[in-house]
């Protein structure tokens, strides 16, 4: 009988240690799966939610996640769009622990691109505000219209915002390298 007990003590010791490593590969395998989201993984699970952002420039813009991109994302605030590249994106408040998960890891899910992004809202020819990143206090602010997008720049047509980009009202246009800009902002249309 004696015996009898010390069996069934030690069975009962091994499935508690087969247990113990299965808890253990399996939390292993979640840090894993974990590491593996980046941060448009992470905001695609958040379309639809508020959030706030702090830029580079130090802004705080807060508004409604609409649209991740590749390496871009925008929001919604009140009557505007805000269309903000992720390297310009310091801190982020709002979000949930969701996170949209890949399926396969090797098959990234496929995104729109930054510059995808430039060529639509050139055609499109609505008024644009690009911030821009500075060393000055002032923020550096250009209005007007996209013209043909660069591969790693922009050629922005200066014109007041509320008029449209006719010859008779552009001052000019400024090239603008992509990583110098913070956000580019427009009046939304619905």
């Amino acid at each position: 009988m004696r015996w009898e007990s010390l069996f069934v003590d030690l069975e009962a010791q091994l499935d508690s240690e087969v247990r113990r490593g299965r808890a253990a590969e399996i939390q292993d395998m979640i840090r894993v799966q974990r590491s593996q989201i980046r941060l448009a993984d992470r905001f695609e699970g958040q379309l639809g939610r508020d959030i706030a952002l702090r830029l580079t420039n130090g802004a705080q813009e807060r508004g409604e996640l609409r649209v991740v991109g590749e390496d871009w994302l925008n929001l919604r605030q009140a009557h505007r769009e805000l269309l903000v590249p992720m390297w310009s994106i310091v801190m982020i408040s709002g979000l949930s622990h969701r996170a949209q998960l890949v399926a396969d890891p090797a098959q990234p899910k496929r995104r729109v691109t930054l510059g995808s992004a430039f060529r639509a809202i050139a055609r499109d020819r609505s008024s644009v505000v690009a911030r821009l990143s500075s060393t000055a206090s002032d923020p550096v602010e250009i209005t007007g219209t996209l013209s043909v997008p660069g591969k790693d720049f922009l050629e922005i047509l200066t014109h007041p915002g509320d008029e449209f980009s006719r010859e008779e009202s552009i001052h000019g246009s400024v090239v603008v390298p992509w990583s110098a800009l913070i956000s580019l902002r427009r009046e939304a249309r619905d």
